[in-house]
């Protein structure tokens, strides 16, 4: 199988005055919005990964599944690796 990737970073403002300002202005107003649910805010691209992040520092690590962590513990075994060790509590 052969796979190609392409990666092109473009800076909008140089060919959008003033991005930045309208940009945070659209962050500002989407985060205004109301939801329908008070459960479940209104989010922006970033929201959910920053969240995510959050938990991760306050946990002192990423959590994961019992599923996963059994998973990769019997691979671990059948390789003859060290298993992973949970941090509880």
């Amino acid at each position: 199988m052969i796979q190609g990737q392409c990666f092109i970073a473009i800076d909008p403002g140089n060919f959008a005055d003033g991005f930045t300002d309208r940009l945070t202005e659209l962050i500002g107003q989407c985060r205004d919005v109301e939801p329908l649910n008070p459960d479940n805010p209104v989010l922006i691209p970033g929201d959910p990964e920053r969240g995510h992040a959050k938990l991760c520092t306050e946990l002192g690590g990423i959590p994961y599944s019992q599923e996963t962590f059994t998973n990769a513990n019997d691979i671990a075994k059948r390789l003859g690796v060290e298993p992973l060790k949970a941090k509880t509590g």
